[in-house]
């Protein structure tokens, strides 16, 4: 079962390979954090103002919020949220997804039917066009 989970968290690495996901921590202890949204956030926005990044955080913090919402409403699959601090020098606590990879049964198709819904969920969103604006 550890080697299971050993080898689970290897694959998860594979979400570095998703455009609209930004991989928060490596797996520790078989939880993984897929899931800061990322629309290119970080290095799209270099020139805005405090104010302006702390709008579009605001937002991307919601749109995680309805994404693990809807996802757990649908039922395919458990994915939870907490929030923490992307980087250690921020002054705010971003909504992240999680899930737990230790059941012996998962697998890298199912890691990826997870994320393959993730990424339907938020294509059926209506994310601002002044957010995208800024990617």
């Amino acid at each position: 079962m550890i080697e299971h989970g050993i080898d689970t968290a290897r694959m998860v690495v594979k979400i570095k390979d998703r455009d609209l996901f930004l991989l928060v921590t490596i797996p520790v202890l078989n939880i993984y954090l897929p899931g800061h949204l990322c629309i290119e956030t970080t290095d799209g926005c270099r020139g805005v103002t405090p104010a302006r990044q702390k709008e579009i955080d605001a937002c991307l913090d919601q749109i995680n919020t309805d994404l693990q919402r809807i996802q757990r409403e649908a039922g395919k699959s458990f994915v939870s949220r907490t929030c923490l601090k992307i980087h250690p020098a921020d002054t705010y606590t971003a909504v992240v997804l999680r899930s737990v990879i230790m059941n012996p049964y998962t697998s890298g198709s199912i890691l990826d039917q997870i994320l393959d819904e993730q990424e339907e969920i938020l294509q059926s969103l209506q994310i601002s066009n002044d957010l995208k604006s800024h990617s």
